[in-house]
């Protein structure tokens, strides 16, 4: 199977992509479950990555930025974290919101919709 993730700058803090809301690269995520070796990755200039996974359950944790709120999925596994199922076959796609606590990203020049963060 394969999972994507999306990121996206969650504006108006409902959980929801909307169509005027950046997508945000530049954020790191650590997939571990399912026997594998544990792998980071980070989304590229859209906002996204995929990986290709064996079918099973993971673990799929954001590291932290400082002024930075997660605010979907909800709600997150026990330790912080999302749980996603990958299917023999399947694409999964985890759409993973945040929100500024008090900034806003500014776009990315070649890129309207699109914001990056290091």
């Amino acid at each position: 199977g394969e999972l994507c993730v999306v990121k996206f700058h969650d504006e108006d803090r409902d959980g929801t992509w909307d169509r005027s809301e950046l997508f945000l690269g530049g954020f790191e995520f650590t997939i571990r479950g399912n026997g594998q070796t544990e792998q980071t990755r980070r989304t590229n200039a859209e906002g996204a990555f995929c990986v290709k996974l064996p079918a099973g359950d993971y673990d799929v944790i954001e590291r932290p930025r400082p002024g930075w709120i997660q605010t979907s999925p909800m709600p997150l596994g026990p330790g912080g974290w999302m749980e996603v199922t990958i299917s023999p076959g399947q694409k999964t796609t985890l759409s993973v919101g945040n929100a500024g606590e008090d900034t806003k990203p500014e776009p990315h020049q070649d890129r309207p919709n699109v914001c990056f963060w290091y």
